[in-house]
């Protein structure tokens, strides 16, 4: 699919940049076209935004966004916007991925359910920190997803702490302006493109920030706003997400087993997990056996 919507998009960006002068207006005016390489229903576009949002008339960049309109026209209500999180995700693939069509029948198709790829990031003029795929996966061989065990703690840190060096040194004009406020101000934009009055959002983990970041930069703008798995805030903005992360995984998982405990002293089908011992002991047992007897999938 994405060699397909690469030449598409190719081939819009000609026709949007041929269509640019000094006075454009601010808002992106959207030419939807089928998404390529996918079953026919969805439609993407492109949308042009300013690169530095101190000087909108300057430079511009684009945001490639993807929907799926309402099934119900005569009873439509607008759009529902959709960021996955990430920071990073494309949430043009993620819609595109059967997302987009099961939101749009919980909705009862009166709403277009959108989701774009924030700038800078897949299809939405993305950084390239190496010039090829290769060199890419070369530099990310043998790294877990995740450093579960001790000894790859380390190697972890310095391979993540040693990509913002790679990526700033290349010098692409849009590693400056792919803050989350950036991104928020093209939402606006896209929200005012789709001919909304106000903003309709649904945001995943980090798209929970993006979600608040909008409501407090326009919040007369905001119709309704779900966030899920929501993050702080706070931590986040000053880099302390992580350490939070491995606060809050032994506080959530101690809350699970005392809610089990609790249901299960009601009775023992509402979490069959509490056995004579509690939650914490069955999960534990069941933890040392499978590093005794792993179960292979």
């Amino acid at each position: 699919m994405r060699r397909s919507f690469v030449a598409a998009l190719g081939t819009a960006l000609f026709l949007l940049a041929s269509a640019v002068w000094a006075g454009a207006p601010n808002v992106p005016v959207l030419n939807w076209f089928p998404c390529p390489g996918v079953a026919p229903g969805p439609e993407c576009a492109i949308a042009q935004v300013p690169l530095d949002y101190d000087e909108p008339m300057g430079a511009q960049t684009y945001v490639v966004l993807a929907r799926y309109p309402a099934a119900d026209q005569a009873n439509r209500i607008g759009s529902v916007f959709v960021n996955f999180g990430g920071p990073g995700i494309s949430g043009v693939n993620r819609l595109l991925s059967g997302f987009g069509q099961t939101m749009a029948s919980l909705l009862q198709g009166r709403f277009d359910v959108v989701s774009f790829d924030p700038r800078g990031v897949g299809y939405s003029d993305p950084l390239q920190c190496f010039e090829t795929e290769e060199q890419r996966a070369a530099y990310l061989a043998g790294l877990p997803s995740f450093p579960y065990l001790d000894e790859q703690e380390r190697h972890y840190f310095e391979v993540a702490s040693g990509l913002a060096p790679i990526c700033l040194e290349r010098g692409q004009p849009i590693v400056s302006h792919m803050s989350t406020a950036d991104v928020a101000r093209d939402m606006d934009l896209l929200r005012q493109a789709v001919g909304d009055e106000r903003m309709t959002y649904l945001g995943f983990s980090y798209g929970s920030y993006l979600g608040n970041t909008y409501a407090n930069m326009f919040p007369d703008k905001v119709r309704a706003l779900v966030i899920d798995g929501v993050l702080d805030p706070l931590i986040w903005t000053i880099g302390r997400q992580i350490a939070s992360d491995r606060v809050a995984v032994q506080a959530v998982a101690d809350e699970f087993n005392r809610l089990c405990d609790e249901a299960a002293a009601i009775s023992p089908a509402l979490c069959p997990m509490s056995g004579p011992e509690g939650a914490a002991a069955t999960f534990d047992s069941l933890a040392e056996a499978l590093k005794g007897t792993p179960i292979l999938l």
